[in-house]
Order: structure tokens, then sequence, then C-alpha cells
């Protein structure tokens, strides 16, 4: 049998178009994102890794990386609900602070108001006596 070199062209371009077609289906069925496609956000270069503590040749090592991963996003998380408790402590004491300030200012009235109209004066202090119970708690 023999076999031209013409045939082998005409062989070998056959299977690139085949490849392309393949290449274009598998890409229509991906919903064409090349998203998709994305199996690993390493570099070539860690495909593998050969440590003190884990000989695992051929392998990625994408535990292990994500579990640090997931360790520094707690972490990050845990310190971003430290600080965000803290604000809101301060931001509760400014408030009380502001009441106890209000509260004194409201006493002073209350005095002032005690020689011209001593009904209003005890609602008031009803007032004042009812908000420093609020506060105690």
């Amino acid at each position: 049998m023999k076999i031209n070199q013409r045939f082998i062209v005409k062989l070998a371009l056959g299977f690139v178009a085949i490849g392309g077609v393949l290449i274009l289906v598998g890409f229509a069925m991906s919903g064409f994102s090349w998203q998709a496609y994305a199996s690993d956000h390493h570099a070539w270069y860690r495909t593998f890794t050969v440590s003190g503590d884990n000989f695992e040749m051929g392998m990625h090592m994408d535990r292990m990386d994500s579990q640090e991963e997931a360790y520094e996003q707690a972490a990050e998380e845990a310190e971003e609900s430290r600080e965000l408790a803290a604000e809101q402590q301060e931001e509760q004491a400014e408030t009380i602070n502001e009441l106890k300030e209000d509260l004194a200012e409201l006493r002073s009235e209350a005095e002032e108001l005690q020689g011209v109209d001593r009904q209003k004066a005890a609602e008031v202090e009803a007032l004042i006596d009812k908000l420093e119970d609020v506060l105690a708690k």
C-alpha cells in the first residue's frame, strides 16, 4: 500500500479541523465563558510541591493553600468584628454621656420651673427619673 504525501497532509488538516470543531463545541457548552476553564488560580510552577512535611509529588497542594486562606480570612473577619464591637461600645458610651448631660440640663430646668409651675416641674422630674432608670439598665 502506497501512501502519498498529499494524503498525509489532508489527514493532518482533517484532524486539525475536527479539533477546531470540538473546541468550538466545548466553548459553546461552557456558555461562551472563559471563566469556566479557570480550574486553578496558581501559576504553572506550583503544580507540585515537595516539602519537609508532605512528600506528595505530582499533586496540587491546594488543600493546604485553601486551609491557610480560610484561616487568614477567618482571622481578618474576627479582627473586623472586634473593631466593629469596639466602635459600637465607643458610640454607646458617647450616647450615654450625652444623655447624662441632657439629664443634667433637664434637672436644672426643672429646678427653675419649681418657682413658676410646680405641676410641670413634677412631670419633668418624673420623666427624668424614668430616663435615669433606663440609663441604669
